[in-house]
């Protein structure tokens, strides 16, 4: 049966706006889905729209999430009037049977463009920082498991590419691990912002012909089908007008992409060589092999992280830039904001959890590489200096600079202790452990005040 009460509203133009469509931003049909099912819940609740009605437009709306006609339409149109009444024209259609006919004044019985606008933009914040969060645990457990794997492994610690002190791979690891678990609390700390439902405050705040009950109604039933704990807005108005809200959800995601960045190009160098870098790690062989030199391994999986990273802090300018247009209500270049935010979400969420299998779980150490170059570090000069004092350590620098030798080398050429003494100072196990370090230290300095006359 055609439903005659449901005219097509054209929307010429739309498809001159490029060749992104829905289809690869299924989270906005979810999301969509998700809002008109809850209108009707609350509309049916209120005893304004027959459960009939209420039960076929939730029923067409969980169908609707996988048509190709909505997933059609242009990203760069999705808030425009023609995408929100074509989209409801097709629930419409899709709920009407033979023996029901479901209109567009039943699917937006109390509810009005602008509003579901804003309720939509939220629950998309939502879903990527959910999406983001889970990701970063996850990443985190990966890393707490591979830094499990290394056990007692030294490596050299570095700032600005500068010799360092010796510590543990594993803690490097733990570390970094700890970084992500941060910024993922960060993240659930911001939810509890963007759980607020603009359903029933109409295109200007007002609430203009909207049921008795329905916008805190509609917020609860909003939270039962999403999962999220929807309250009402505290200022319609300006929830409506907000042009902040998703720039702080698109900076809480950049600075995940921050620490991603961080983690990713740190691996690449850590990865170098085989001879000729740091070799701390060895990264699984995804793409094994290079036309220059049998048996490099290209650390490309890093490479894509660090690449989605930089993505993430383009997309933030362009969608400052979205932000800061339009007037008053009117945010002209929203668009452009969703699909920044949708594309830094999806695309960030994607690459940890791909790299948590393709790169993370098969990082091998190299022991025999990052050991001998804590053993080499210059920085061990500074227990010298803590031990025998700074004219002891500047003589053992001086010679170290004409001669290749390791600190230890050059404490045994100046003969200033015995060999049990020069090998419990440069342990670098024990340099390596808190605690055991500050003890070594002064139990050797304790002994060498009382040798002397």
């Amino acid at each position: 049966m055609t439903n005659r009460q449901n005219p097509p509203l054209r929307a010429e133009g739309l498809e001159k706006l490029g060749k992104l469509t829905l289809a690869s931003y299924p989270d906005i049909l979810d999301v969509l889905a998700d809002i008109y099912s809850a209108v009707a819940r609350t509309n049916a609740e209120l005893g304004v729209l027959k459960s009939e009605k209420a039960s076929a437009i939730e029923k067409a709306s969980q169908s609707l999430r996988k048509e190709k006609i909505p997933a059609q339409t242009p990203i760069y149109g999705i808030l425009g009037r023609p995408f929100y009444r074509n989209f409801a024209l097709e629930l419409a259609k899709k709920a009407t049977s033979p023996t029901l006919s479901v209109s567009l004044d039943d699917l937006e019985r109390n509810c009005a463009t602008a509003d579901i606008t804003a309720t939509l933009l939220n629950c998309i914040a939502l879903r990527m920082l959910r999406k983001n969060i889970d990701a970063a645990r996850k990443t985190a457990q990966a890393l707490h498991a591979k830094a499990q794997e290394f056990g007692t492994i030294v490596k050299c610690a570095r700032s600005s590419l500068q010799d360092g002190f010796p510590i543990f791979l594993a803690e490097d690891f733990h570390a970094r691990a700890c970084g992500f678990e941060r910024i993922a609390g960060r993240l659930e700390k911001a939810l509890d912002e963007f759980c607020v439902s603009l359903l029933g405050v109409g295109n200007e705040g007002t609430a203009l012909d909207t049921d008795d009950g329905f916008i805190k109604a509609a917020a609860t039933q909003l939270s039962a089908v999403t999962g999220f704990p929807f309250v009402s807005s505290r200022n319609p108005m300006d929830g409506l007008a907000a042009v902040d809200s998703l720039i702080y959800a698109h900076g809480l995601i950049k600075s995940l992409a921050v620490h991603y960045w961080k983690t990713m190009h740190d691996f690449v160098l850590m990865a170098s060589g085989p001879r000729g870098g740091i070799r701390e790690i060895a990264l699984p062989a995804v793409a094994p092999g290079s036309s220059i030199m049998p048996g490099k391994v290209n650390p490309t999986m890093a490479q894509l992280g660090a690449l989605i990273a930089d993505g993430v802090a383009s997309a933030d300018t362009a969608a400052t830039a979205g932000a800061m247009s339009g007037w008053f209500s009117e945010g002209m270049r929203q668009s452009t904001v969703v699909k920044a935010l949708l594309d830094s979400g999806n695309l960030l969420e994607r690459v940890m959890l791909k790299n948590i299998e393709k790169l993370i779980s098969g990082i091998a150490a190299q022991p025999n590489y990052s050991e001998r170059e804590a053993a080499h570090s210059q920085a061990l000069l500074l227990v010298v200096q803590k031990v025998l004092g700074p004219d002891v350590a500047d003589r053992l620098h001086a010679r170290i600079q004409k001669e290749p030798l390791t600190v230890r080398e050059a404490l045994k050429k100046e003969a200033l202790l015995t060999d049990e003494r020069i090998q419990t100072l440069t342990d670098l196990k024990t340099l390596a452990t808190p605690g055991e370090n500050t003890r070594m230290i002064r139990h050797l300095r304790t002994l060498i005040s009382k040798e002397k006359p």
